[in-house]
């Protein structure tokens, strides 16, 4: 009986001695972790720019129909405006979409998400594309 007793107290003072972690194991761990955060916080920046181009696709896109709404009741695209749009044929649009290049047949829709742009030139072209609409000044906020 005491022979075991005084095995368990040395196995017992064994682990005592190697209980927790070792500076450089802590150190380890935090660079890993580092490392870790920093790949995900570069992916997420990524992935916030192609969410901006793509919905500044869809604002311009979505207008589409509203335009054409204007154009079969106007018999042109000339003095279109987002207000006239909201009022008339969708309440919905995007408050970045602006007008330019308006004439009889010809119309340029853009749209602002983020630092992301994009524009139909239309009618001929009914596609998203990047940038402002040729001729435009950049937006500022």
């Amino acid at each position: 009986m005491i022979r075991s007793m005084n095995g368990l107290r040395q196995r017992l003072a064994t682990h005592q001695s190697e209980a927790g972690f070792t500076l450089i194991e802590l150190l380890i761990v935090a660079v890993v972790l580092g490392l870790l955060a920093t790949a995900g916080l570069a992916s997420y920046v990524g992935l916030k720019e192609r969410a901006g181009d793509v919905a500044a696709r869809v604002a311009v896109r979505e207008a589409l129909p509203a335009v054409e709404a204007y154009f079969a009741d106007n018999g042109t695209y000339a003095g279109m405006s987002l207000g006239a749009l909201e009022a008339e044929y969708d309440a919905g649009l995007d408050g970045s979409l602006a007008f330019s290049n308006l004439s009889v047949r010809t119309y340029c829709v853009s749209a602002v998400s983020g630092k992301q742009t994009a524009h139909i030139a239309g009618p001929d072209d009914p596609q998203p594309q990047d940038g402002l609409c040729p001729g435009e000044s950049p937006r500022t906020s």
